[in-house]
């Protein structure tokens, strides 16, 4: 992988893309990465993401477009709008749900491929379309786009972005193809870049700086135009919630002076609903000052803080609060007014959310890498807000009946991990409240026998009263070490 140093700051080799950069086919091997002319360029592999190009006409129809990586190659792809910063897509043989209709020419989108595609048919190894020496489709000024490099192999990142306009890209990102693994490039940070060089053709997610006097702004090329965002609905469908992109890069707002951290918002499914009755956490946090909402499924919704229901949800796409649903949602873009489930959290001050027990059952070490790629997307979105603060809870265990010792052993490795300085050192704001370790037997990583009510992995009452009043103070001491109270 070139340009392969890792940086703590970016998301590794196991991460789903959280803000998606590509190399095109020709210049980084073949297979199933094809690329021609009036084709795409860098198909993604089986599985995994990647950022492709269009090089053909405009206003050619995505699955047409799409179609020539191969039948079947591509199952979904997003579009990341340059002004709204919202996504469209399109989904194979899903013609309800897609609203990414057609592809202009050089346009990037991010392409996922299909787990188990037909076998391509060979292509002979392309060259790209000439293009001049500059960026594509720069970013506005404090948001995203997908840019694409036309010009030399090898230019050094920062000269590259430069044809932008000096100053104009604060950070830029990069998605291996094969690896799915994270380089970035920061302006004047060469410390913390290991995205030191663009080819021809490379797609990136670019970040525009804030405040860029429109002067220095260089446009993108009249020989390829930008594409122009079709005016669609972003909002992501959300029976294809778990294939969206594993965040989408937002502006980092300004800590806000003397924020009290008083709102408390705690998204979970039925466990985190019997902790909060049996363990009394609304009424022990009521006491300490807070005000406590929760939000369950979305059949059940928003409970508000005296504990009456609100009578409105959150919208939780496919009511999905599992690793990568969590992904999904922290992948959202921030909206005022709110219309999506990121958003609403956002109206809080402290924001608690977690997994129930079925994510405790991990099948595989590829499923455990998975899970820690969802939570380091997560983790970098959590970033993003230091006004904020954010509560990890660790999945509760499996019962014996529901899960096997390896399955418990690696459920145990992943909350270890989440509450590890690995996972939360350098980022202040994110705490993480290991409910798991609180629950589990250590000879067996499931349940404790005295958690158990007969064959329901819900913990019972005695879990609950025991662990809810420490939930309620973790949340205390939390917004107490981040404010310095």
């Amino acid at each position: 992988m070139r340009n392969s140093r890792q940086i703590g700051l970016l998301v590794t080799s196991a991460a789903i893309p959280a803000l998606v950069l590509i190399v095109l086919a020709c210049t980084h091997g073949a297979g199933s990465s094809q690329a021609q002319q009036n084709g795409m360029h860098n198909c993604p592999q089986a599985g995994k993401w990647a950022i492709s190009i269009w090089d053909g006409p405009d206003g050619t129809e995505t699955g047409e477009a799409l179609a020539t990586c191969g039948a079947g190659i591509v199952d979904f792809a997003y579009y990341l709008d340059p002004e709204t910063n919202g996504w469209l897509g399109y989904f194979d043989g899903r013609p309800e749900l897609t609203n990414l209709l057609t592809l202009d020419n050089m346009q990037g989108i991010i392409a996922h491929g299909a787990m188990a595609p037909p076998p391509p048919t060979p292509t002979p190894e392309p060259t790209p379309s000439p293009l001049e020496s500059s960026m594509h489709n720069c970013p506005q000024a404090g948001k995203w786009a997908i840019s694409m490099w036309g010009g030399a192999d090898g230019t050094e990142t920062g000269e590259a972005l430069a044809t932008c306009g000096e100053g104009t890209v604060d950070s830029a990102y990069y998605l291996d193809p094969e690896t799915n693994g994270w380089l970035g490039y920061f302006q004047g940070r060469p410390e913390i870049t290991n995205l030191l060089t663009l080819d021809n053709v490379q797609g990136i997610i670019a970040h525009g700086a804030a405040g860029v006097p429109p002067s220095t702004a260089t446009p993108t090329p009249a020989s390829t135009p930008a594409p122009t965002p079709t005016p669609t609905p972003h909002a992501t469908p959300t029976s294809q919630a778990t294939a969206t992109p594993e965040a989408t890069p937002t502006p980092e707002p300004t800590a806000t002076p003397g924020a009290d951290f008083t709102r408390i918002i705690f998204l979970h499914h039925s466990t985190g609903a019997n902790l909060i009755e049996q363990g009394e956490v609304r009424q022990r946090l009521t006491g300490l000052g807070y005000e406590f909402y929760d939000h369950g499924y979305n059949a059940d919704g928003l409970t508000l803080a005296d504990g009456t229901p609100a009578g409105r949800d959150f919208d939780v796409p496919g009511d999905n609060t599992d690793p990568d649903g969590l992904a999904v949602i922290f992948a959202q873009p921030l909206h005022d007014p709110p219309d999506n489930t990121f958003s609403h959290l956002m109206e809080y001050d402290v924001i608690a959310f977690k997994s129930c027990f079925p994510a405790s059952n991990i099948q595989s070490g590829e499923q455990l890498a998975d899970y820690e790629s969802y939570y380091l997307s997560i983790r970098s979105r959590m970033d993003q807000y230091p006004n904020k603060i954010f509560i990890v809870i660790t999945p509760p265990p499996e019962i014996p009946a529901e899960t096997d010792a390896q399955a418990a052993a690696r459920a145990r490795a992943f909350s270890n991990w989440l509450a590890s300085n690995e996972y939360v050192s350098g980022h202040p704001n994110v705490f993480t409240f290991n409910f798991f370790d609180l629950l589990a037997d250590p000879s067996t990583n499931m349940l404790r026998a005295n958690y158990q009510t007969g064959g329901d992995a819900h913990p019972n009452a005695l879990a609950n009263q025991t662990i809810g009043p420490l939930f309620a103070d973790f949340i205390d001491q939390s917004v107490s070490t981040y404010t310095g109270g």
